[in-house]
């Protein structure tokens, strides 16, 4: 391996370090986490891989019945629901696993609708027969 490196490695031409700081107001937790998309059930809870979100009433609406919003696991296990950027609720910590997918959605599902859609997952327990 040495005498490999000594006949093969150059010096850089342009020694700069690799790493950029991070653009204030990025936040590190949300980029670095599990990412969800899921539709907001009528009793303004989310549910999803078996634990339910409640949504509390916020500044800008009072029921995000209906709404798509954004749900992230971060790395801690914690959850946020995000809604046009903003975050709208959080939940405490439960165990991190890898996001399964789960079956698909036994309802009549109108023409134009894919059949492909499938529902997430994550924190599910796992499958025992």
């Amino acid at each position: 391996m040495e005498a490999h490196n000594r006949q093969f490695s150059r010096a850089s031409e342009k020694p700069q370090k690799a790493w950029r700081p991070v653009p204030r107001g990025m936040d590190i937790d949300r980029l670095c986490s599990f990412r969800y998309e899921a539709t907001v059930g009528n009793d303004n809870t989310v549910r999803l891989g078996g634990i339910t979100i409640d949504i509390p009433p916020g500044p800008r609406r009072a029921s995000y019945a209906k709404a798509r919003v954004e749900v992230r696991q971060l790395l801690n296990g914690s959850w946020r629901v995000y809604y046009k950027g903003q975050q709208i609720a959080q939940h405490e910590s439960t165990q991190l696993r890898e996001p399964l997918r789960a079956m698909r959605r036994s309802k009549t599902r109108a023409k134009a609708a894919s059949p492909y859609s499938w529902v997430y997952a994550a924190s599910a327990p796992p499958y025992s027969p």
